[in-house]
C-alpha cells in the first residue's frame, strides 16, 4: 500500500504489512492508504483533509493511451494538488516547449509528483499523459 500524509505533504513509500509511526507529544498526522497498483495513481491531494474523497468525482486509467484523468469538483477560484505515485515502467510525459498542461506537473520526491490544477469552475476535466519507462 502507499502511503500519504496530508500536512506535511510528504510519501512515507510503499509498505507491506503494518504501517508503523511515532508522533510527537500535540501533534497529529492524517495519513492516505491505498492499495498499490501497477499505474500511475491519485494518492492523496491538499484540497480537503480526506485527500480525494470529497474531490475527486471520477478517475480512469487508460492502459492503451497511458493516461490518468479524472473530474474534480472544488469552489472557483481556488487551486490545489494532486499527488501521483508513478511506479517503475512509467515516467510522465512532457511536452517541449513545455505548455500549460506539462507545467503543472512538478516532481516532489521518489515516484510522487505534484499535479496543480485551477478551478475555474466547480468541475475541472484533469488528464496527465505519460510515457513507458526506457530500459
Amino acid at each position: 500500500m502507499n502511503v500519504f500524509e496530508f500536512w506535511e505533504q510528504k510519501f512515507l513509500g510503499p509498505c507491506k504489512g503494518k504501517f508503523r509511526v511515532v508522533l510527537p507529544a500535540q501533534s497529529s498526522r492524517i495519513f492516505a492508504l491505498h492499495r498499490t497498483v501497477a499505474h500511475p495513481q491519485i494518492i492523496g491531494t491538499d484540497l480537503h483533509l480526506l485527500q480525494g474523497y470529497h474531490e475527486l468525482k471520477q478517475m480512469n486509467w487508460d492502459d492503451k493511451n497511458l493516461m490518468l484523468s479524472g473530474d474534480c469538483e472544488r469552489m472557483p477560484g481556488i487551486s490545489g494538488k494532486l499527488f501521483v505515485y508513478v511506479p517503475a515502467g512509467f515516467q510522465p510525459h512532457f511536452e517541449f516547449p513545455l505548455n500549460n498542461k506539462s507545467a503543472a506537473l512538478t516532481h516532489i520526491q521518489d515516484r510522487v509528483w505534484a499535479y496543480e490544477i485551477q478551478f475555474a469552475h466547480t468541475g475541472e476535466h484533469w488528464s496527465i499523459p505519460f510515457d513507458a519507462a526506457k530500459r
